[in-house]
């Protein structure tokens, strides 16, 4: 029997903890250690455990048969009543194992629904329940890919000579039949189908009797449990490896996260035949200063600039996005058309906008100066650099730098000549 385990004596309360504790765990460490809320979906397998480990103590001579009756009744109608929903768990129950422990000790009363104890440990039950709850979400999810192969080749099967026009990098590169495009994800979920299949035959394998570590010395045959639950390759080899074994789920979580990523492949390209036309260009220049002007309408204090004089909120000047002060966080958006549009940043909630911070110097440079020209500015590559500019101040190269460069020696040309006359 498991000794830290205690019991009130009416089966009303069963904990993984006791003997030399006077008093209860502190609320918050009940709420923290309390797992029942979500594995609670582990019942219906526990209760399956429950009857095999029931059987197997019956072959040992460890409950009677009038005992095994009452024993397999009881857990029949906790299992009904935890069907039904008149059997919960509590946050005092801890986990899933524990409340059911009580269930049947409530139905059952201590004398003979404490026997069940006899030789369990809570290491290997658990490894083992989690392998036939996988097990079984493994047929589950093999039965829906079926389903989606099925679907699929109908398509291609009512549509054999529809043609299409097959895509790399969302251009069109060359025609293919429909059918040729439909069934290429059948042939991606016969690999995952095939992925479950493999990762089931490595899964059949039962770790019940392994104990924490080296099994039982009551005699339990593991084998016999092995059978009643429905492994088919039998008791684990090795207690230790049976008990302490998570690759089984590791491996399951990565087939599913495949699954999942060639069902968004399927979804993603259904979005961009629902929408051919993907224009990557710059937006006209009138939507562009708009776009900007909202922006800024929208940063206190900030005066409308003129077109010439675009200046997007996060090109005023700054301080470091670092120095910012309050521990809160919030996603703070760009304006769209500034460096990095599309691009969100984290700011402290009431502080002063993120800025970035330049050694140049030059903090009056107009929205092309770094960065600024959106799409365009990758487009002209190397020709966004410094030039330098009559009078001596610095002033970035390009299209939008060599209209300013001109601007500034028209207006020094006729400054020269309002001087002269």
């Amino acid at each position: 029997m498991r000794s830290n385990s205690v019991s009130n004596g009416k089966g009303g309360d069963v904990r993984l903890w006791g003997g030399r504790f006077a008093d209860g765990p502190a609320e918050a460490l009940e709420k923290l250690s309390a797992s029942v809320h979500f594995d609670w979906r582990l019942a219906p397998y526990d209760i399956a455990g429950s009857r095999a480990h029931a059987r197997v103590l019956h072959a040992a001579d460890l409950l009677t048969a009038d005992e095994l009756e009452r024993m397999l009744a009881g857990l029949d109608r906790l299992e009904a009543d935890v069907a039904s929903g008149d059997f919960t768990g509590t946050i005092a129950d801890e986990d899933v194992h524990t409340a059911l422990e009580r269930g049947l000790l409530e139905r059952l009363g201590p004398d003979l629904g404490g026997k069940l104890r006899a030789g369990r440990s809570r290491n290997d039950q658990i490894a083992t329940l989690f392998r036939m709850y996988l097990r079984d979400h493994a047929r589950i999810i093999g039965g829906l890919i079926a389903d989606l192969q099925e679907a699929l080749v109908g398509l291609a099967e009512a549509h054999p000579d529809v043609a299409m026009p097959g895509r790399t990098h969302l251009q069109h590169a060359q025609p293919v039949l429909f059918a040729h495009h439909v069934l290429a994800h059948v042939q991606a979920m016969s690999r995952n189908a095939e992925r479950l299949r493999q990762w089931d035959e490595r899964t059949a394998v039962s770790p019940y009797g392994s104990g924490a570590l080296a099994g039982s010395s009551l005699g339990l045959d593991p084998q016999a449990v092995a059978a009643d639950l429905g492994f088919e390759h039998g008791s684990s080899a090795n207690s230790l490896d049976g008990t302490a074994a998570r690759d089984f789920a590791a491996e399951f979580g990565f087939i599913t996260a495949m699954i999942g990523i060639d069902l968004s492949r399927i979804a993603e390209e259904y979005h961009h035949l629902e929408h051919e036309g993907v224009l990557l260009r710059d937006p006209p220049r009138r939507l562009l200063h708009r776009l900007l002007d909202h922006a800024a309408e929208e940063e206190p204090g900030h005066r409308r600039a003129g077109p010439r004089q675009v200046r997007p909120p996060h090109r005023q000047p700054h301080r470091a996005a670092g120095h910012a002060e309050g521990p809160a966080a919030r996603v703070q958006p760009r304006p769209p058309g500034g460096q990095g549009a599309g691009l969100r940043l984290l700011r402290p909630a009431g502080g002063p906008a993120p800025r970035l911070h330049r050694h140049d110097g030059d903090a009056d440079r107009q929205p092309g100066a770094h960065g600024g020209a959106g799409p365009r500015r990758v487009l002209a590559g190397h020709r966004h650099r410094r030039v330098a500019r009559p009078g001596g101040r610095a002033v970035p190269g390009g299209a939008r730098g060599r209209g300013r460069v001109r601007q500034g020696v028209r207006a020094d040309r006729d400054r020269a000549g309002s001087a002269d006359g």
